[in-house]
């Protein structure tokens, strides 16, 4: 896994996987991006924060999950999710955690593609100095 973080008008975060086998079958891909707790709206290919739009870029289709406080909030349809990893992962997420012992309500954006090697996803964060573009 290589991760590449450019900077400019926006913050891109280029994930790549590669192998050194020749392997065509499909491979589950999740990316947690961790936000703090606020008003959301999804978007088709990402999710539009209080300040900040998150979309991403693939050759695949997303799934996309959001939780809050270990509950799911939002879900896109899509078979890329398997329900043995939701039952997994929705309890710890959707937590900030800032000291030892202590949990704080946040949004866990959970984003799933199912795709062969090479894979290749994009992060691409627009910050706005606007705070009311989520309602």
């Amino acid at each position: 896994h290589k991760r590449k973080i450019e900077f400019s008008e926006t913050i891109v975060v280029t994930d790549a996987i590669t192998s050194k086998r020749n392997d065509s079958k499909n491979h589950l891909f999740r990316l947690h991006w961790l936000f703090p707790d606020q008003q959301f709206r999804i978007l088709n290919n990402g999710i539009q924060l209080q300040n900040t739009r998150l979309r991403f870029e693939a050759p695949q289709e997303v799934s996309l999950r959001v939780i809050r406080s270990g509950k799911i909030v939002f879900k896109t349809d899509g078979n890329n999710w398997d329900e043995s990893l939701e039952k997994r992962i929705q309890p710890i997420s959707g937590w900030f955690s800032p000291t030892y012992d202590k949990k704080v309500p946040a949004i866990s954006l959970i984003a799933i593609w199912r795709s062969p090697v090479p894979f290749t996803v994009k992060s691409i964060f627009s910050i706005s100095k606007d705070t009311d573009q989520a309602n």
